[in-house]
């Protein structure tokens, strides 16, 4: 499995934390260690969305994202656990409040849309775009509505691999190419911009130009001023 992909995964992972507000405790390394020590060498092929694959769960849907306050379980069981719980997210309480049912019925009945694309769109993660279409959450709001038109993506391959942006960096001259969870990740985080520079392999420069809209500006539309 190719390291990007991985880190691209954990990176998704903790923004959809983010967005619902829970804490994140894990550090990419003690991420991949517990998948390993979970399921196996080929735990990428095993984790997701979906019947009979195995998702990262808060024990009781309580608390932060740690080591010592996960279990893997099964998609199907974590579904049901959060409707026992309580903690099954719909209406307008769900990610972090960053969206509306009135957005939330766009995302649903969006024609040919891209999941990856929608994610900027309406400043959320992939994952939060899924699981609207998928009705995992907001099931309330669009049980009446019909679900639009699959993504049309060249080669089918965008919301697959992840949709990429490029920005050209004005201090090395070399095309810079982040997802835009990336982008998005980079421009809400509190890390200062040599800690940052150095996760992603890009340059200080790039950062600040993230910081201040000077580059990616379509990522960061609608997210709140730094």
């Amino acid at each position: 499995m190719g390291i990007n992909l991985v880190k691209q995964r954990f990176r998704e992972q903790r923004q959809t934390a983010f967005e619902r507000n829970i804490v994140w405790k894990f550090t990419f390394e003690e991420w991949v260690e517990w998948w390993e020590d979970h399921l196996g060498y080929n735990w990428m092929k095993k984790r997701g969305r979906g019947r009979g694959r195995y998702v990262m769960a808060r024990k009781g849907d309580k608390g932060p994202y740690a080591p010592w306050n996960v279990e893997c379980i099964l998609h199907e069981q974590n579904s049901k656990d959060r409707i026992v719980n309580g903690s099954q997210v719909h209406g307008e309480s769900s990610g972090g409040n960053i969206l509306t049912t009135k957005k939330v019925k766009e995302i649903f009945i969006a024609k040919n849309a891209c999941m990856r694309k929608l994610s900027t769109q309406y400043g959320v993660s992939y994952d939060t775009i899924y699981d609207i279409r998928t009705k995992q959450i907001w099931k309330r709001e669009t049980r009446k509505l019909k679900l639009g038109s699959k993504c049309k993506c060249p080669n089918g391959t965008a919301c697959v691999q992840g949709y990429h942006t490029y920005h050209k960096d004005k201090k090395t001259r070399q095309n810079i190419k982040l997802t835009l969870n990336q982008v998005r990740y980079i421009y809400m985080s509190k890390k200062s911009g040599p800690m940052l520079a150095q996760e992603f392999g890009i340059s200080v420069t790039a950062i600040y130009a993230i910081w201040k809209r000077t580059a990616w500006i379509h990522v960061s539309e609608g997210l709140p001023p730094r």
